[in-house]
């Protein structure tokens, strides 16, 4: 906008200024012969036109704006975001390092055989779950084929003929495998089956981080804030519950987290805050997408904002910024 003002409003400044000084030239010249008094007008009557507190001070603010949320680790991708934040209502948050650590250990295992099993076929996937499990394993493990990853659901592979799945229970269901209704504890579940016989579960968990808490609270009441992840629901609930009981939604595919995300939209701004390759959608699709400085190469890519140290006590501190800057940039 200044800039779109400047180009207009500056040429048409100078151009007055210059006729100030032919019009006294012109029609004084016999009163007054010396051109020296209308040149010094011409120089008073840019001063007072020149616009510095729009052209100078709007866009310093900003740029001190971007130097000071640097300085906190909160790095935004230009002005715009800065004056965007300022104006956003919804907030989504993904669960798996945002708001926990990111750092998956095995809970419980219902065998050996199971753990052997799955450690066999999820060596072969990229996933946090995966190697956790494949680190935790100390066995020998089996020589898989025909690997076939299946996003947000699991893997599929074979051992001498027989078909082996590792992941959720919904995959399994797929591949017509039956799973026993058991009262487990609260984690991800990775299920295993080998030959079309279901042989086990493996629970994962993941800790919700110590600053989470506190910060999502403090964000529910100024913002609508709703928790999105790909987890289970009592896992889910758990940890919604954990943040003072707030609005979520479990088992979501990532095309499920972007339908979700939309639905949740209101007419004015929203973000979403994420850090997986899964996220890179909804980072790209909000308003605001905010990443963890951990998050994979492409969340980063598409994101608006990054959060160098993965402190999620730092959004509110972005916040806290933007509104600074907004401020001071109308008071100039």
């Amino acid at each position: 906008l200044i800039t779109k003002f400047a180009k207009v409003y500056t040429p048409i400044v100078v151009g007055l200024a210059i006729l100030l000084v032919l019009s006294g030239a012109i029609f004084n010249w016999r009163n007054e012969p010396n051109i020296e008094p209308y040149i010094y007008s011409a120089a008073i009557f840019l001063v007072i036109s020149c616009p510095c507190s729009l052209v100078l001070s709007v866009p310093l603010s900003y740029y001190a704006g971007i130097g000071t949320a640097a300085k906190n680790g909160i790095l935004f991708k230009g002005s715009s975001y800065l004056h965007t934040i300022t104006e956003v209502e919804t907030i989504a948050l993904d669960k798996t390092g945002t708001l926990t650590h990111g750092d998956f250990f095995i809970q419980e295992y219902s065998n050996d055989e199971t753990l052997r099993l799955a450690a066999s076929i999820e060596r072969y996937s990229n996933h946090p779950i995966a190697k956790a499990i494949v680190e935790f394993n100390h066995q020998d493990v089996y020589e898989v084929d025909d690997i076939q990853e299946v996003p947000g659901y699991g893997i599929k592979g074979k051992i001498d003929g027989k078909v082996l799945l590792a992941g959720s229970k919904s995959f399994l269901a797929k591949n017509n495998i039956t799973i026993e209704d058991e009262k487990l504890p609260i984690g991800s579940y990775t299920f295993v089956s080998f030959g079309n016989e279901y042989k086990g579960y493996i629970i994962i968990k993941d800790e919700l981080k110590e600053t989470s808490m506190q910060t999502v609270r403090d964000l529910t009441q100024d913002y609508d804030t709703v928790m999105l992840t790909g987890d289970n629901e009592k896992s889910a609930r758990d940890i919604a519950m954990q943040l003072g009981g707030i609005e979520y939604y479990a088992e979501l595919l990532p095309e499920g987290k972007l339908e979700q995300f939309n639905n949740i939209r209101t007419n004015s701004m929203s973000m979403y805050v994420g850090d997986g390759i899964n996220d890179a959608p909804l980072l790209k699709n909000a308003d605001i997408g905010v990443s963890m400085g951990s998050a994979s190469d492409l969340a980063i890519e598409v994101s608006d904002v990054i959060i160098i140290n993965n402190d999620i006590r730092l959004l509110d501190k972005a916040f806290r910024i933007a509104k600074k800057t907004r401020s001071l940039s109308a008071q100039n």
